[in-house]
């Protein structure tokens, strides 16, 4: 087992690279806005990429990360429940792409984001805690649907949630009365 010792910094969300084999991006949340670091793991001790410049967020407290390395420019998406807030920032240069807030799409509370994912297919599925809902944006930006809105008794409040591209599953942590819940779905758009 190796470690890394995070020397002043409070390591928040996680994701791997594909692209970049043995490449972990985390955030760090000490101070003021999060700033998106890589870590190179392929030695056996790993250490700050310093080849890479971190990525300043506008976010202050990064809750998930989610890297689409198959679109132009890549991506590295981050979302804060805390601020309401899901950005999108060009994996390479580091440059904020888009930014969601408020209401997309006409949901009725303030976003909420608890988690991100890739359909691999050209969307961004977002966890809604307050909304108790999906979300699917484009990798732009732009509000294309609501999924499973769970206003009504039964599945709760999404908190966090993965898709497996290869067998086209959606897995959904929901939490509702003090418990948490895994629910599996096929995600199908036709």
């Amino acid at each position: 087992m190796h470690s890394y010792e995070a020397q002043g910094q409070t390591l928040g969300a996680l994701c791997s690279s594909r692209s970049q084999p043995g490449t972990l991006i985390y955030a760090d949340r000490t101070r003021g806005h999060s700033k998106l670091r890589f870590l190179d793991c392929t030695d056996s001790s790993p250490s700050i990429a310093t080849e890479r410049k971190p990525i300043t967020t506008r976010q202050s407290l990064i809750h998930h990360i989610c890297c689409i390395e198959d679109h132009s420019p890549p991506l590295v998406v981050t979302s804060s429940s805390y601020e309401g807030s899901v950005c999108a920032h060009d994996l390479d240069s580091g440059d904020l792409l888009w930014h969601l807030s408020g209401r997309p799409g006409g949901i009725e509370r303030y976003l909420s984001p608890r988690g991100v994912t890739s359909d691999g297919e050209g969307h961004l599925l977002v966890a809604d805690y307050n909304n108790k809902c999906l979300l699917m944006f484009s990798l732009e930006g732009t509000h294309l649907y609501t999924l499973l809105n769970t206003q009504q008794p039964g599945l709760g409040a999404p908190s966090s949630l993965f898709y497996e591209q290869h067998s086209k599953i959606l897995t959904v942590k929901y939490y509702q009365n003090r418990e948490h819940t895994l629910h599996r779905f096929r995600l199908s758009l036709q």
